[in-house]
């Protein structure tokens, strides 16, 4: 295996040692998801990349709640879907999300900056078909 492991190899550490494996990126402030395991009820590492031009490196996240935790001023523990990083008040909402979540591919949710009106939708979303779409104003 190289090392450090590309996210293509993940899923091979995951079923060779009965693991559940998340990445997660981090760039201008923002934390997203690089990869989310399919597997469930294995012992879950969510793991960090940190990544410059030259090299990269994997860093365990020990508590989600407390990295994702300036999202909110609200100080109370969170639940976290590591699929799109939506955050839940209560286990049972985040299982019943997980239900529709868990059948697309890891997204990320982007709002517009304070200030901005609205958000550009890039060509390439616009061309990919979907059954939903959701558009909101404010």
């Amino acid at each position: 295996m190289e090392c450090p492991l590309p996210l293509n190899k993940i899923p091979i550490v995951e079923r060779l040692n009965n693991l559940r494996i998340n990445v997660f990126g981090y760039e201008e402030n923002e934390v997203f998801p690089l990869y989310a395991s399919k597997r469930v009820d294995e012992e879950c590492f969510n793991l960090l990349l940190i990544a410059n031009e030259e090299t990269q490196h994997y860093c365990l996240i020990r508590n989600m709640s407390r990295l994702l935790g300036d999202l909110t001023k609200h100080k109370t523990k969170h639940h976290y879907c590591y699929r799109c990083l939506h955050r839940f008040a209560k286990v049972e909402i985040l299982k019943e999300h997980l239900q529709y979540c868990s059948e697309h591919s890891p997204q990320h949710i982007k709002m517009p900056e304070k200030g901005e009106k609205f958000y550009q939708i890039s060509e390439r979303a616009l061309s990919t078909s979907s059954s939903l779409y959701h558009l909101c104003g404010f």
